[in-house]
C-alpha cells in the first residue's frame, strides 16, 4: 500500500519564512519509526525565490528513530527542532 502525506498550503507565511512542515520532518520520521511505517511520500509546498513561485516538494521519507524521545515531550521537541529555548 502506497502511503502519501500532503501538508501545508502555499501562503504568504511559507513565502516569507519557509514551510514549518519541512522543519518538522525529523519528528515525523521518528513517528514513522515508532508506528512501523517503512516509507512515506511527503508532498510539501515551498516558495522558490529564484522563480517567484510555489514548488511542491515530493520526497520519499524513511523512518528515523533518532528523535523518538521527543515524541512524548512536545515542549522539548519544539525547542530542539526550532532551536529555541524557554
Amino acid at each position: 500500500m502506497k502511503k502519501e502525506l500532503m501538508m501545508g498550503c502555499p501562503t504568504p507565511f511559507v513565502r516569507r519564512y519557509g514551510n514549518p512542515y519541512l522543519t518538522l520532518r525529523t519528528l515525523r520520521q521518528a513517528a514513522y519509526a515508532r508506528l512501523g511505517i517503512k516509507e512515506m511520500t511527503e508532498i510539501i509546498p515551498f516558495w522558490d525565490q529564484k522563480d517567484g513561485m510555489v514548488i511542491w516538494d515530493v520526497t520519499l521519507v524513511k523512518p528515523d528513530a533518532k528523535l523518538d524521545n521527543l515524541l512524548d515531550s512536545p515542549l522539548e521537541a519544539v525547542e530542539e527542532v526550532f532551536q529555541v529555548s524557554n
